[in-house]
């Protein structure tokens, strides 16, 4: 059982060794985007993100969290399923670090209890949270600056 333990150490200080060599070290400044949802997306999505995609929708649309929508005629359809076309191991690594971002993250926890708010079921705003969070992820891919949760946020208007 040590046997196992140390040489989970060695590949966890080993994989962290590697993700040093790549441009998306930022990344890891974003709440609920740990080292190994890192090394996976890294392994999935390339490490120059700004350069790959055109733009977040369509690194949403690569990970196959877009909306599906399927409608014909006159009828609009209520809600749109996630594609899950595109890269199913980054759409589950997002999909699991939505859940921890959106309890750790201050700026993705206002927008899932935001959804919870509207009436969604929790699994369709941990899916809301992780394509947010590809968002995220783009600006501080593209910036290259560490996240900052009160970068979006207007100030205070004076009294």
């Amino acid at each position: 059982m040590l046997l196992l333990l140390d040489q989970i150490a060695e590949l966890d200080a080993s994989i962290q060794n590697q993700l040093r060599n790549f441009q998306t070290h930022h990344l890891e400044t974003i709440p609920g985007i740990g080292m190994h949802t890192l090394a996976v997306l890294i392994a999935e999505l390339g490490d120059d993100l700004a350069q790959r995609f055109t733009g977040p929708e369509a690194l949403v649309a690569f990970c196959g969290l877009a909306p599906k929508v399927r409608h014909s005629g006159n009828r609009t359809p209520l809600s749109a399923p996630i594609s899950k076309r595109g890269s199913s191991r980054a759409r589950r690594a997002l999909g699991l670090a939505a859940v921890i971002a959106a309890r750790w993250n201050p700026v993705l926890r206002e927008f899932y209890e935001r959804k919870l708010a509207q009436g969604k079921p929790k699994r369709v705003a941990h899916s809301a949270v992780a394509r947010k969070l590809i968002h995220l992820m783009w600006g501080v891919a593209r910036g290259g600056i560490a996240f900052d949760p009160l970068f979006a946020k207007p100030a205070a208007a004076p009294c």
